[in-house]
């Protein structure tokens, strides 16, 4: 998530910027609405429209995020020593942040939840043996699993041509992103679900395949595709990913919509490509500090949200549509506040919030 604050292009500054805000609105909206509650509660509220158009929304900062780490680190030929260097200053430093992230998070969930410390967990959780309890903390196993395949990954296509990483690319599109949609929707049908045996090996799943078209955006592979085909392309997704999850949810049936779906993919390219085409960024210097900031942020926002809501729904009194919004603004503000602070302790600071 992070670059070094020099040499910045601005607009993957806004789409990064951008990125942490949706993370944020996402699990705001997961709180406020209890969409993780498995007894589909919501069903039964008459704003499910607006509740899961909040929640897409959300939904897609960690393609955005993902995107952008293919766009970045994909398109450079890395040898051997520029290869170490990428691992020391880059997958070594997010694991060390990670890891101290990891246990103050497991501290603060057993006091949050009333939980009884246990060392035999808090070593599951530092080993990515389990889920846990803070549920944003799955993003990190997987960026880091993905981080050290990297050099090896960019070295590889920079042997091919675009157009036949884009089709080999399309395999995988199908297998890690079209059959999920095809399942849910027989699901909703009150049929049985589908799945595939084929193995998706070397593509890093659905992750991998954001990071390989980050990389093709960032070469105009779909340079000429008119905006306005991309602005309609990103409208109808979002409302069909909205509407799948409306009718499962009236159907009864469990669904967050998920990575591996296609329309959010689709969606999510849009969005990358139509922010590439700006003419100007608005606000940057604000935008250029929260980017800055991103993965740090990302770390340290669940205990800043889990701290506010407490105190919002103690002393706010708010509709739920104006409390995401708002509660998004305030987590957003505070957690800024904490990791400008604890980035500027000496020694340790910056390289436990991964900063560069």
């Amino acid at each position: 998530m992070e670059i070094a604050m020099k040499n910045r292009s601005k607009h993957m500054d806004f789409i990064r910027a951008l990125a942490i805000i949706l993370v944020i609105f996402c699990h705001c909206c997961e709180t406020v609405y209890d969409l993780d509650s498995t007894n589909a509660a919501l069903i039964y509220y008459p704003t499910t429209l607006i509740v899961y158009l909040f929640f897409t929304m959300g939904r897609l900062g960690v393609p955005l995020f993902l995107l952008l780490t293919g766009y970045l680190f994909l398109d450079r030929d890395y040898d051997n020593e520029s290869a170490k260097l990428f691992l020391k200053k880059n997958w070594i430093g997010i694991i060390i942040a990670s890891e101290i992230w990891v246990i103050i998070n497991y501290v603060y969930s057993n006091w949050y939840y009333g939980s009884d410390f246990s060392f035999e967990i808090l070593i599951k959780d530092v080993l990515f043996m389990k889920n846990h309890e803070m549920s944003h903390l799955w993003y990190v196993p997987m960026i880091i699993g993905m981080y050290a395949l990297i050099p090896f990954v960019a070295s590889a296509l920079q042997k091919f041509e675009d157009r036949f990483v884009f089709y080999l690319a399309l395999f995988y599109l199908v297998i890690c992103f079209i059959i999920p949609i095809v399942d849910i929707i027989l699901k909703i049908c009150g049929m049985e679900g589908c799945y595939t045996m084929l193995s998706i090996g070397f593509s890093g799943g659905c992750y991998g395949i954001y990071f390989v078209l980050g990389y093709l955006l960032k070469r105009n592979y779909i340079k000429n595709i008119s905006s306005l085909r991309l602005v309609i392309a990103m409208i109808s997704s979002f409302i069909m990913i909205v509407l799948i999850q409306c009718m499962a949810a009236s159907h009864q049936v469990y669904y967050k919509v998920w990575y591996d779906n296609g329309l959010l993919l689709v969606c999510g390219v849009c969005i990358f490509e139509l922010l590439r085409r700006l003419k100007f960024v608005p606000f940057y210097g604000i935008v250029k500090n929260i980017a800055y900031y991103s993965f740090a942020i990302f770390l340290v926002h669940n205990i800043v949200l889990l701290t506010c809501y407490k105190l919002m729904v103690h002393y706010l009194q708010l509709g739920r549509y104006l409390m995401v919004p708002v509660y998004t603004v305030i987590t957003l503000i505070i957690t800024y506040l904490v990791v400008v602070i604890i980035g500027k302790l000496p020694l340790v600071g910056k390289k436990c919030l991964y900063l560069k």
